[in-house]
């Protein structure tokens, strides 16, 4: 996300899930991650949702944490992340794609 400013508060499509906070009352418990997405996507999945709702997924510059993390899957050749990615991609398209409202 490199074609916007990101010194000023805007909403967004998604927030990764490794810093997002929720409103308690913008969803119910069952509605909070969808189980199908091991790894990736649950984040995405669920903004996505959001959305669809009153509620907004917003960007705030102030809030700030330092997430250690290895982005094993970036790496080159096929690995167990990289394949989690692809399959959760797969994942949140074909459930999106026919259950359109």
């Amino acid at each position: 996300m490199t074609d916007w400013d990101h010194n000023n508060v805007r909403e967004v499509d998604w927030a990764l899930g490794g810093c997002m906070m929720v409103r308690r009352k913008a969803v119910s418990a069952p509605q909070l991650f969808d189980e199908r997405f091991f790894l990736y996507f649950e984040e995405v999945d669920l903004c996505y949702r959001m959305k669809k709702t009153p509620w907004r997924v917003i960007y705030n510059p102030e809030a700030a944490v330092i997430h250690h993390h290895l982005r094993e899957s970036a790496g080159r050749g096929l690995n167990r992340q990289k394949f989690e990615v692809i399959n959760s991609w797969m994942k949140f398209k074909l459930k999106h794609l026919f259950h359109r409202h």
